[in-house]
């Protein structure tokens, strides 16, 4: 008698897309606790997993392990054809895909192309269908299993360089989109820990990255944005200078009296008295 043992177990399919992105497509970001693969069917995709920025071609795929922050982008130029899905997988086995990029031969292809089959076949809104012929749940842990040993059997893992042009795009992106971030928070008075927060990124990462794009901290900018806030409010309305400090969330009126005279060298009061009225 042999004793059938798994060697890699999917035990959840969370997500199956087929995606033709246009040229200029930018996904931001997330992370999450389970396994995504990302395969590159047609075109060119640019690729950051964590802070490292790749450049993957058609037939290559890269694996993102639980908690990892990844985000892609469309290089401008080519529209990519790109397959993602994303599962459960707590095997030991899977420690073999961290920080993995592989070249798919002909059998990996094969496999493939049966899940893909398979999961158009009997998936709707990420839900088994109804109507989903026999076996259909079984047949899609099969493949990815099948999938997966096959590959850890290849070891056709490609070494790629960093895309220094890949890398200065995405961290422009990502300075806007932090920038973004706090215009929308500006009567928030938001902390380094939210930021850090929404873009799941290190907050030393965030900062060094940050101020390389704007030659400013982020709290500074942030501050200044504020007080930009604050000066507008005064023009434009009939607020007291308690009311505005209440409306912008400072902790109290002595501390947005301080934070404005630090950013513009006079107290609120001397900024009202200094407007020409007209």
């Amino acid at each position: 008698m042999l004793l059938l043992e798994e060697s890699i177990k999917i035990d959840k399919l969370y997500t199956f897309f087929y995606f033709e992105f246009a040229k200029n497509y930018v996904f931001r970001g997330e992370k999450h606790d389970f396994w995504e693969a990302v395969y590159v069917d047609k075109g060119v995709l640019e690729v950051m997993a964590d802070t490292r920025h790749y450049v993957l071609n058609n037939g290559q795929m890269i694996f993102h392990k639980p908690n990892e922050f990844h985000s892609l982008w469309a290089n401008g130029e080519i529209a990519p054809n790109v397959i993602v899905f994303s599962f459960g997988c707590h095997s030991e086995a899977m420690k073999f895909f961290e920080n993995k990029i592989i070249k798919l031969d002909v059998e990996q292809k094969s496999i493939l192309q049966n899940f893909i089959r398979e999961a158009r076949r009997c998936l709707q809104d990420q839900q088994l269908k109804a109507d989903s012929p026999f076996g259909s749940n079984q047949l899609l842990k099969l493949y990815m299993e099948q999938f997966f040993i096959h590959c850890i059997r290849n070891q056709n893992v490609q070494k790629l360089k960093e895309s220094i042009v890949t890398k200065k795009r995405m961290e422009k992106d990502i300075a806007v989109t932090i920038e973004d971030f706090l215009k929308e928070k500006v009567n928030d008075n938001i902390c380094l820990k939210d930021i850090v927060s929404h873009m799941s990124l290190s907050a030393t990462y965030l900062k060094e990255l940050f101020k390389k794009n704007y030659s400013v901290s982020i709290m500074k900018y942030y501050r200044t944005l504020r007080i930009e806030n604050a000066k507008q409010l005064i023009r434009e309305s009939s607020l007291t200078f308690t009311e505005i400090a209440e409306q912008m969330n400072y902790t109290s009126i002595h501390y947005f009296s301080k934070q404005f005279k630090d950013c513009v060298g006079m107290t609120p009061t001397e900024y009202a008295k200094s407007l020409v009225h007209f």
